[in-house]
């Protein structure tokens, strides 16, 4: 990549923990991958990732566990893999929104994901 470019991935308002959701992600992740890397053939590397929005639905500490879990742990592989990760240098930029979480869940929830700076907004 050019030093004189700036490429992102924007991903926002997983929602992840909403009711009625455990069947959808598991049908989902593979297109989503597959889509992930059409988009990094495109436009790919990227130099920044983030994630912006509700990344949970109630904003507990076993919501951001989960999600780590179940979508993190294999997007941060993904993007490693497409050339994208944190060994790229890429940066991981997570701007959560406090939405029903108490300041202690919200604390718990970002030491949770492990990935990057966390900047939360009421």
């Amino acid at each position: 990549m050019s030093q004189n470019t700036f490429s992102w991935l924007h991903l926002t308002d997983l929602h992840f923990g909403l009711t009625g959701q455990d069947c959808r992600w598991p049908n989902l992740r593979q297109p989503f991958l597959e889509d992930l890397f059409e988009l990094h053939q495109r436009c790919g590397p990227w130099d920044a990732v983030f994630f912006t929005g509700d990344l949970v639905q109630k904003g507990v500490a076993e919501e951001f566990t989960a999600l780590q879990t179940h979508v993190l742990d294999e997007l941060w592989q993904t993007l490693e893999k497409l050339g994208s990760g944190d060994d790229q240098g890429t940066e991981v930029i997570v701007i959560a929104r406090r939405k029903r979480a108490t300041s202690a869940n919200s604390t718990q929830a970002a030491q949770t994901i492990q990935a990057g700076e966390v900047a939360a907004s009421q």
